[in-house]
C-alpha cells in the first residue's frame, strides 16, 4: 500500500464517522426537541389541572358556607316560630284568664 491508498482510506473513514455524527446529532436533537415539547405539555396540563382544582376546591367551600348559612336561617325559623308560640300562647292564656 502506498501513502495515498493509506490517505483514501482514513478519509472514507472520516467520511463515514461525520455521517455517523451528524446521524447521532440529528437524532439526539430529536429526542431533546421531543422532551422539550413533552415538557410544556406537562406544564400546560398541570396549569390546567391546578385551575380545574382551584375552582373545585372553590366551588366546596362556597357550598359548605350555603350549608352553614341554611343552617343559620333554619335555626332563626325555629327561634321566630317559638317566640311566635309563645306569644300566642301568652295572648289565649291572657284572653282565658280574662274571661
Amino acid at each position: 500500500k502506498t501513502h495515498w491508498d493509506y490517505l483514501l482510506e482514513e478519509m472514507q473513514w472520516l467520511a463515514g464517522d461525520f455521517q455517523k455524527e451528524r446521524r447521532w446529532k440529528n437524532a439526539t436533537a430529536r429526542k431533546i426537541g421531543k422532551g422539550v415539547l413533552r415538557f410544556h405539555h406537562e406544564k400546560a396540563s398541570r396549569q390546567e389541572r391546578a385551575k380545574r382544582d382551584k375552582v373545585h376546591q372553590l366551588r366546596r367551600i362556597a357550598t359548605n358556607q350555603a350549608k352553614e348559612v341554611r343552617s343559620f336561617w333554619s335555626k332563626i325559623q325555629k327561634v321566630l316560630v317559638w317566640q311566635h308560640n309563645t306569644l300566642n300562647e301568652a295572648l289565649r292564656k291572657a284572653a282565658l284568664e280574662e274571661q
